[in-house]
């Protein structure tokens, strides 16, 4: 739940001017084998075993895939790698074809494994500290 905070408050803040952004984003096509399995329920109902982004936002100009990442940082990047490789099958974005897209991970420090791994994949990083994240942290033992 802190990272769903987290993002929504990024993305509020970074684009103000957005034409539109969701959040906890279903990527990629529906599992083909369920829904010809279940074909009396609606393809969305199989959802749960899709992939998810933590946001998407349309800002007139391109498509910006965003995961948020407060632990674990170095996740982020493969999680986008994952998303970017199957965005183009998803049906709910069929509009949305040949939009460019921007990858981009969203993280509260600077660690420079995440940074040169993100950099190597094409992928902005956006670092993001409210303080009641830095707070988190401290508690949590993670920053002094």
């Amino acid at each position: 739940m802190i990272e769903r905070r987290y993002i929504q408050e990024y993305v509020v803040q970074a684009f103000p001017d957005r034409v539109w952004a969701q959040w906890n984003v279903p990527i990629g096509p529906f599992p083909e084998k369920m829904v010809k399995q279940f074909p009396d329920r609606p393809p969305t109902s199989f959802n749960p075993w899709r992939s998810f982004a933590d946001a998407l936002v349309d800002d007139g100009k391109q498509l910006i895939l965003i995961e948020a990442k407060i632990h674990n940082l170095k996740r982020g990047v493969g999680d986008l790698d994952r998303y970017m490789s199957i965005i183009r099958e998803t049906p709910e974005l069929v509009r949305y074809k040949d939009t460019p897209i921007e990858l981009r991970l969203v993280i509260p420090m600077d660690d420079p494994t995440t940074m040169a791994h993100a950099q190597r994949r094409g992928v902005t990083v956006a670092i993001y500290r409210p303080q009641w994240v830095l707070d988190y942290l401290k508690e949590r033992g993670i920053l002094a």
